[in-house]
Parts: structure tokens; C-alpha cells; sequence
């Protein structure tokens, strides 16, 4: 009777270790994908801390790149860096943003100036170590960051 019952063990066995496997596998690949998000996240951080420092830094664009890309310098993954500036009038009643040229923009509102906003992006491509069903081999992550230009 105690060989029949170890028989049963040992293909029970083998038949969940795959199974396992697999969610053990899953779930260490959405941890390093989980990981890459947090560093676009602290990169597109950095910049947008260097362009709320002060008005001469947020036109400084090259600058904003630079320091965003010592943080992304850490990941062991490429990360691309962007950033822009832009304008744009906020409806208060609405909390909707209209973007308008930063030189010859005005707001329709009491206040005719409009708002002066950077905008800080970085992206990178996670590249799954294995393979595993129902996962595609790579995911494209992106991170965004505003900061705004007193």
C-alpha cells in the first residue's frame, strides 16, 4: 500500500511543479517590469526637480535631459529621455488645460497669461529573461512628469 500511495505523490508531483514553475517564473518577470517602471518614474522625477528649481533652470532643457539621465544611469535597462515646454490656459470651471503658443498665446480668462508647463518623458523597453505562454516578449513602459514654470 505505501508504494501505491508514493507513486501517487511523485506524479502528483509532476504534475503541479510546471504550474508552479510558471507563476513562479510570472511573477518575477512582472517584478523586474515593476522595477523599470519605478526607476522611469524616479527619472522623470529628477528632471522635473531640476526644472521647479528655479526660472533659468526650467528653460534649460539640455539641463532638464542631463539631470533626468544621471538617475536613468542606475538602470541596468536604456532608458530614453525627453522633455518639452509648452503653454496653456486652464478653465477653472472645467479643469480642462487648452494649449496655446508660448509667445503668442493668450487666455481668454481675467488672467491673459498663460501657464508655462514642462513636460518631462522617459521610456524604455523590458525585455522578458525567458519565455512564458500567454506573455509577449517585451513591454514598452513610459513615465510622465510635469512641472510647472513660475
Amino acid at each position: 500500500m505505501d508504494r501505491r500511495v508514493s507513486g501517487v505523490a511523485a506524479v502528483e508531483l509532476l504534475l503541479i511543479a510546471p504550474v508552479f514553475a510558471i507563476l513562479f517564473f510570472g511573477l518575477m518577470t512582472l517584478a523586474l517590469a515593476s522595477r523599470l517602471k519605478m526607476e522611469l518614474s524616479a527619472t522623470t522625477r529628477a528632471g522635473a526637480d531640476y526644472a521647479a528649481y528655479n526660472l533659468a533652470r526650467s528653460e534649460d532643457l539640455p539641463g532638464i535631459i542631463d539631470a533626468a539621465e544621471v538617475v536613468a544611469a542606475y538602470s541596468n535597462t536604456p532608458i530614453t529621455v525627453t522633455a518639452e515646454q509648452y503653454c496653456g490656459c486652464l478653465d477653472t470651471a472645467t479643469e480642462v488645460l487648452t494649449v496655446v503658443s508660448c509667445s503668442t498665446g493668450s487666455c481668454p480668462a481675467a488672467d491673459t497669461r498663460p501657464l508655462r508647463l514642462i513636460r518631462i518623458q522617459a521610456a524604455a523597453v523590458h525585455v522578458f529573461p525567458w519565455d512564458l505562454p500567454g506573455l509577449p516578449d517585451s513591454w514598452s513602459l513610459t513615465s510622465t512628469a510635469e512641472a510647472r514654470v513660475f
